[in-house]
């Protein structure tokens, strides 16, 4: 199921304990807490995490009722983080449930979009199974190699 960004901005009110207040919001209140997620969504892009979030091109120009295109593994890390981040401005404080579920889904995402480097080989130190894969070949008629190696 894809959810909107209101969708989204409601279910993190609700994790407030502000359910039914999301269902008459201020036009104004909804308008900032989209921004705050715009502001979350982008900062999390930032560092790397991947959620599939449909940034707006102009952040004062945002649709509530458009899809938020957030993976579904990632929509709880974003209600729960997102509810954190507007609490003040509804004078709440978060629940602790809600800030240890908002710190394992921001963890978890950034361990599944992290990118682990590839090891580079450092190769083989000579006698421990090192073989020379350069062949030194005889100049005809010269006893010397014509690389400098003798033979």
């Amino acid at each position: 199921m894809a959810y909107t960004k209101r969708q989204i901005i409601a279910k993190a009110l609700s994790e407030l304990g502000l359910g039914q207040y999301a269902l008459t919001a201020q036009p104004q209140d909804m308008m900032d807490a989209l921004s705050t997620l715009n502001i979350m969504m982008g900062a999390w892009h930032g560092e790397g995490v991947v959620t599939g979030f449909a940034m707006s091109n102009t952040p004062t120009v945002d649709d509530l009722d458009k899809d938020s295109g957030i993976a579904e593994t990632a929509v709880s890390a974003v209600i729960n983080s997102l509810a954190i981040e507007i609490a003040p401005s509804f004078g709440k404080q978060p629940f602790p449930a809600t800030q240890h579920k908002a710190r394992r889904g921001f963890q978890m995402l950034q361990a599944r979009t992290a990118i682990i480097p590839a090891r580079q080989s450092r190769g083989s130190i000579a006698g421990a199974g090192h073989k020379r894969t350069h062949r030194v070949d005889l100049v005809e008629g010269d006893e010397k190699p014509s690389n400098g190696y003798t033979a």
